[in-house]
């Protein structure tokens, strides 16, 4: 049961969320893991959290805890009505709670029947097994649907062009990014395409990339850039980061 020390427990599991989304250095996640709360605690203090930080990280813990929440409410639930949306949704808030292993049995266990090739469910595998950091894996579900242009045009496909890349498969993992590039579209992959060019030591075009992607931003209408302001907002902001 979440009852020992639930504080404690949920500001881990947010500074482990806030590095990841943040995509701060390794180091982070080892002063979390290695001194539990008190590394949390001063990982905070030092990225100088304002009222409005503050705020996300109470959003934070009582998201935590709604999950938790609900994991024992469904994980009692299928074992009466074990329907492929119950498991599928229990495996996502398990992924959420960086429970990837739990993530991944119960998403394999709905490809069954009818369900063997559920796009939605291998896509969803790709992303917990990359997570996960096997790599092997997202590759090997990614590859049973990899001419699926719903995949393709997903967010999820970054998890399998990523998985190339982890595993030093250079050309592969471009080939992937390449396959997302299509103009006015799939803004999120075509900024990672930017910065995979730049981990690869390809930085001007990377930079050529993204200064793409923000002349597309500034040729649109003024209703379009307001839906597209947060992701122009993160694209210059890594043009930034690379160029300095």
């Amino acid at each position: 049961m979440f009852r020992i020390a639930p504080f404690a427990l949920i500001l881990d599991a947010y500074c482990f969320y806030h590095i990841y989304t943040n995509k701060m250095p390794w180091y982070w996640y080892m002063l979390v893991f290695s001194f539990p709360f008190f590394g949390a605690c001063f990982y905070l203090v030092y990225h100088n959290l304002n009222r409005s930080n503050i705020n996300k990280v109470t959003e934070g813990f009582n998201s935590v805890m709604n999950s938790n929440n609900e994991i024992e409410q469904l994980e009692k639930y299928i074992k009466y009505n074990g329907t492929i949306k119950n498991k599928a949704r229990l495996s996502g808030l398990y992924a959420g709670l960086n429970r990837y292993d739990e993530s991944i049995e119960l998403f394999i266990s709905c490809l069954e029947g009818f369900n063997k090739n559920n796009i939605d469910i291998i896509r969803k595998l790709v992303y917990v097994y990359h997570l996960s950091n096997n790599f092997e894996g997202a590759i090997e579900y990614g590859d049973r649907i990899k001419d699926n242009m719903e995949f393709v045009n997903s967010e999820e496909y970054l998890s399998y062009a990523w998985s190339f890349y982890e595993l030093k498969k250079m050309d592969l993992a471009k080939e992937k990014f390449d396959k997302m590039d299509a103009r006015f579209s799939n803004y999120p992959q075509r900024m990672e395409y930017g910065r995979f060019l730049h981990k690869i030591g390809e930085t001007d075009a990377g930079l050529e990339k993204l200064e793409e992607l923000m002349d597309e931003y500034d040729q649109m209408e003024s209703f379009e850039q307001r839906q597209k302001k947060s992701i122009n907002r993160t694209i210059l902001q890594l043009y930034r980061e690379i160029k300095n």
